[in-house]
């Protein structure tokens, strides 16, 4: 007889799991959604160039601001006059 009992309460529990289960789905299928659009070997690709270029800045720059900066900007635009 507790066995009956307890099944209403099984039952109740495993309704409130699904409803969490369903609501986590459907936020992953919104995610996804998002993500589908995105070129994200072409992103790759872009941050793998510019960690490359930015790993040629002389460690004597670092520490200036100034130098720093407009080297990393001829570096990732390229020099003005080309």
């Amino acid at each position: 007889m507790l066995y009956l009992v307890e099944v209403p309460d099984s039952i109740c529990f495993l309704e409130s799991r699904l409803e969490e289960i369903c609501e986590k789905d459907d936020t992953i299928d919104a995610v996804a959604s998002h993500v589908e659009g995105l070129p994200i070997q072409e992103l790759l690709a872009t941050v793998n160039t510019l960690e490359g270029k930015v790993g040629r800045i002389p460690p004597r720059m670092w520490g200036q601001f100034d130098g720093f900066s407009r080297n990393l900007k001829n570096l990732l635009t390229g020099p003005k006059n080309s």
